[in-house]
């Protein structure tokens, strides 16, 4: 290519999921030393904050302030870039193949509900190694449902209380929290807290706020 064309098609800019995705190549070709996770886990702390974001490790203490009715979900990494990049709303839909499938759940006083969502849901980055959950609030153009009776046999009676089939578009200003987690052979030591480092969790994970959720001066930039 002449220099001429590169000049009219110069090279197209690396979106924040193909750089984690680049890093987690070279952790899982071997180099896992702590400065590769440590590059790793950066990336993804700086980004969300650069969002407006606010990081919490004690994420559990957090949560429960969200309140009982919070309505999470774990999100297509391309739906999450989307909205933090273009500022779009959250979008939802159910299977056009399958028809209406469960997306969601309501979080609950004890956490059930972000279990649901992390065992379920879309992809996560590269081969598996982040996966993100969202907690919005209702919205006027999102319709939330229970369970059809008959339907879903396999979740249990206590959990298709909290399970919802959720299904439009989510504003900005109703996401409450991004819930972002780690594999442990991925995360850096060093930023783990005492708590991690004593009981050896499979999985670390960390809270972002926007800043008008968390009671920080300033509106959450989410461009």
């Amino acid at each position: 290519m002449n220099i001429l064309s590169t000049l009219e098609n110069p090279p197209k800019k690396k979106n924040f999921i193909e750089i984690a995705e680049e890093i987690e190549k070279t952790i899982l070709a071997g180099k896992k030393d702590e400065q590769e996770k440590k590059l790793y886990y950066d990336l993804f702390k700086n980004y969300f904050e650069e969002k407006g974001t606010v990081e919490y490790s004690e994420w559990q203490k957090e949560l429960k302030k969200m309140g009982s009715n919070t309505i999470v979900r774990r999100e297509n990494p391309g739906e999450v870039l989307n909205v933090l990049e273009n500022g779009h709303p959250l979008h939802i839909s159910t299977s056009i193949n399958r028809g209406k499938q469960p997306n969601a759940a309501i979080l609950g006083n004890d956490l059930t509900g972000l279990k649901i969502a992390l065992a379920g849901g879309f992809e996560k980055i590269g081969k598996g190694s982040v996966a993100i959950t969202v907690g919005f609030e209702q919205s006027e153009n999102l319709t939330i449902e229970d369970l059809p009776a008959g339907k879903f046999p396999n979740f249990e009676e206590v959990d298709r209380r909290f399970t919802k089939i959720a299904e439009g578009y989510v504003p900005i200003e109703n996401i409450k929290f991004w819930l972002l987690r780690w594999p442990r052979s991925f995360f850096p030591e060093d930023k783990m807290t005492d708590f991690e480092l004593e009981r050896n969790p499979a999985h670390i994970q960390r809270m972002y706020v926007p800043k008008n959720k968390a009671n920080e001066k300033g509106p959450a930039i989410f461009n």
